[in-house]
């Protein structure tokens, strides 16, 4: 027991029915997000005692008057779980901005498996709707979603079209959860519907 936590143990959940997928962008039932809530962070989370928005990977942000421009710092020393998709010794890396960069470019990417998309950024992140389109296409645009800028290591920039205060709630949805390119180029959407590589308190 340290500082009011215990390390190791496993969590065993009681469901009523069989989980259908893990793979973030297609949590779409209660079920699937209990268990893979253990597992992923977001940017931000809901707080279990009154679901208040609080920080996860990152430790704290920055908004402008007309809520447009989000700027997260992401929290130092947030490791993704160890796994062989890492290569050498399996050991999980430091998640930076890039990763953060990453998984929205990712929330933005057309797919029969992305649920999220509709529900999050579209319409609402500068750039989302050209890149998925881009992407339906097959032609991905350089750069990304435009609108999610990494401005250094730690340090990521979200620019909206319109003012939108819930933004931090969307944030917290499975759609928004961070997870490591390396494991979606090893496993694809297929083999993490039953992999979960995050950063949460368990390992699966």
């Amino acid at each position: 027991l340290n500082g009011g936590k215990f390390a190791g143990g496993v969590l065993r959940l009681n469901e009523v029915e069989d989980f259908s997928t893990l793979y973030p962008l297609n949590i779409t039932n209660e079920v699937n997000q209990h268990i893979a809530n253990q597992m992923y962070e977001g940017l931000v989370r809901l707080s279990q005692v009154d679901l208040s928005v609080v920080p996860a990977i990152a430790e704290s942000w920055q908004v402008n008057e007309d809520a447009t421009v989000w700027t997260f710092h992401i929290r130092k020393n947030v490791k993704f779980h160890d796994d062989e998709c890492f290569g050498g010794t399996g050991t999980g890396r430091e998640v930076t901005a890039k990763d953060i960069k990453w998984s929205f470019d990712n929330l933005c990417t057309s797919s029969t498996n992305n649920q999220w998309y509709n529900i999050t950024f579209k319409k609402r992140v500068k750039g989302a709707d050209e890149y998925y389109q881009s992407t339906k296409d097959k032609k991905p645009l350089g750069g990304g979603v435009s609108g999610v800028k990494v401005l250094d290591d730690y340090t990521i920039e979200i620019t909206l079209n319109n003012s939108f205060s819930g933004f931090l709630n969307l944030l917290a949805t499975p759609g928004a959860f961070i997870f490591p390119k390396e494991a979606f180029d090893k496993y694809g959407e297929d083999g993490l519907r039953t992999k979960a590589i995050g950063t949460g308190a368990f390992v699966l």
